[in-house]
């Protein structure tokens, strides 16, 4: 699907600060060597991060979720909604194969900001009494996708890895 096909101006404009961070967060996963794929930079007894393959993975669930949660009408989170969008042989799968799933990820979200009905659909979140507005919701995504850019940009400082032109969009 072509981001053409987005009418709303203010699911383009989401689509547009959305995209900026996740081109830079998808060409890090793309360039991670894959002997890395599974490096963490905190592990000790009592902490661990997150290696890119976990971190990756989380982004699929956090995606998949906010555009399930645009589609049913409700945001949720925790083991049930988890098992609902993640099959456990995604974890099992490799770097290449993770990558085409936020490939899919990336689509769902764009076909539903294509939807002519964007600007009107609701989502009950549990912070507020009322249904919010689908975009309003899916700020989240966007402020999400900066967190983990921040995060990789460790990780490729850490690993040694060579900066890459994305990054140049979001940084200058």
């Amino acid at each position: 699907m072509d981001p053409a096909a987005i009418a709303s101006p203010r699911a383009r404009d989401f689509y547009r600060r959305f995209m900026l961070h996740r081109e830079v967060n998808r060409e890090f996963y793309r360039r991670v060597p894959a002997e890395q794929f599974d490096f963490r930079m905190v592990d000790t007894k009592t902490r661990r991060s997150d290696s890119p393959r976990e971190s990756l993975l989380h982004q699929l669930f956090v995606m998949r979720n906010y555009v399930y949660a645009a589609t049913a009408g409700v945001l949720q989170w925790g083991q049930e909604r988890a098992q609902l969008l993640m099959p456990p042989a995604l974890g099992r799968y490799g770097k290449r194969r993770l990558l085409e799933e936020l490939d899919r990820t990336e689509s769902q979200l764009l076909e539903l900001l294509s939807r002519p009905d964007i600007e009107d659909l609701t989502v009950r979140v549990p912070w507020q009494a009322r249904p919010v507005p689908a975009l309003a919701v899916l700020d989240g995504l966007a402020d999400h996708e900066v967190l983990h850019t921040g995060w990789n940009l460790a990780l490729m400082d850490h690993l040694g890895m060579e900066r890459f032109p994305a990054l140049r969009r979001v940084w200058g």
